[in-house]
C-alpha cells in the first residue's frame, strides 16, 4: 500500500477502533441499566453518514437491545429490522442475536409462531451452542404447536404419577439420576 491507499486504510482502522470503543461502552451501559446513555451514544453513530454496513447494523442492534431493556418493544423491533436490512456480515460485529430478542418480544406478546421462527433462526445462527436461545425456542415451539406436545403430558395413571394422581417424587428423582448417569 502506498500514499493515499495507506492513509485510507489507516483512517478505516482508526474509525474501526473508535467504533469498537463506543460499542463496548454502550454494551456496558446496557448491562448497567443505563440504556438512555447507550441510546444517546448510538444515536450519534447511527446518524453519522460515514458509518455504514456492519458497524451501522451493529449500532442498530445495540440500540434495539437498549430499547428492549427499557420495554420499548416497538422501537426495539424497528431497530432490529434496520440491523437486518443493513448490509453486514457477522464476523466483526455479529448481529445474529436480533432474532433472539425479536423472539423474546413476540413471546411476550403471545405471538408464538413468529417467536418460534425468530428463535429457531437465532438457534441456527449460534451454531446450536447457546442454552438460553435453545430454551426460549423450545418454549415458543410448545406454545406455537401445542398439538405436538399434548400427547406427551403424563396421565394420572402413568408417567411420574402414582395411582391416585399425585406426583411420585421418588420416581422423578430416580429418573433424573438415571438420566445424569447416562450422560456422564
Amino acid at each position: 500500500a502506498k500514499g493515499q491507499e495507506k492513509e485510507k486504510i489507516g483512517t478505516e482502522l482508526e474509525s474501526q477502533y473508535s467504533l469498537q470503543d463506543t460499542f463496548d461502552k454502550c454494551a456496558s451501559f446496557i448491562q448497567q441499566g443505563e440504556q438512555r446513555r447507550a441510546i444517546f451514544e448510538l444515536n450519534k453513530v447511527i446518524s453519522d453518514k460515514k458509518v455504514t454496513d456492519s458497524p451501522l447494523a451493529y449500532a442498530y442492534y445495540l440500540r434495539g437491545r437498549a430499547y428492549y431493556e427499557r420495554n420499548m418493544d416497538t422501537q426495539a423491533l424497528d431497530d432490529f429490522a434496520s440491523a437486518e436490512r443493513t448490509p453486514h456480515n457477522n464476523s466483526i460485529y455479529p448481529i445474529w442475536r436480533v432474532n433472539y430478542y425479536q423472539g423474546l418480544i413476540y413471546s411476550d406478546r403471545n405471538q408464538w409462531e413468529q417467536a418460534y421462527w425468530e428463535l429457531e433462526q437465532a438457534w441456527e445462527d449460534c451454531g446450536h451452542s447457546d442454552k438460553e436461545v435453545e430454551s426460549a425456542m423450545l418454549r415458543a415451539r410448545r406454545h406455537a404447536y401445542p398439538e405436538q406436545y399434548s400427547d406427551r403430558r403424563p396421565t394420572k395413571t402413568g408417567g411420574n404419577h402414582n395411582g391416585n394422581g399425585e406426583v411420585d417424587w421418588g420416581k422423578v428423582v430416580s429418573d433424573v439420576l438415571i438420566g445424569i448417569l447416562r450422560e456422564g
